[in-house]
């Protein structure tokens, strides 16, 4: 009967043995996973970063160009002024010429 009670446990424990082993590889394989979504996590944190840079440019690059389209339609108004200025101009040396005819 103690043969049969050693032989049991013997039995549990090699049963347990392998549990064991079973669950230390299952924890591996986890730890291993984790280490892969923590890889994968620091990846998209970068390529976040990179787009709020690339946004953070573009705002700026835009910016740049309405503040240089100001710049041209201000350009353009005083041309506009000038135009007019020398027009009038003209027409009063046109209107004075022909009164001295």
């Amino acid at each position: 009967a103690t043969r049969e009670k050693q032989h049991l446990v013997d039995q549990h424990l090699w049963e347990l043995n392998l549990v064991r082993e079973n669950l230390n590889l299952e924890v591996a394989s986890m730890d291993s996973l984790s280490a892969e979504m923590e890889a994968m996590l620091e990846s998209k944190r970068e390529l976040v970063e990179k787009l709020r840079a690339t946004r953070r440019a573009k705002l700026e690059l835009e910016e740049q160009h309405l503040r240089q389209l100001e710049g041209l339609r201000a350009q353009g108004d005083s041309i506009a002024v000038d135009r007019e200025l020398i027009r009038r101009e003209l027409a009063v040396e046109y209107e004075q010429k022909m009164d001295h005819v």
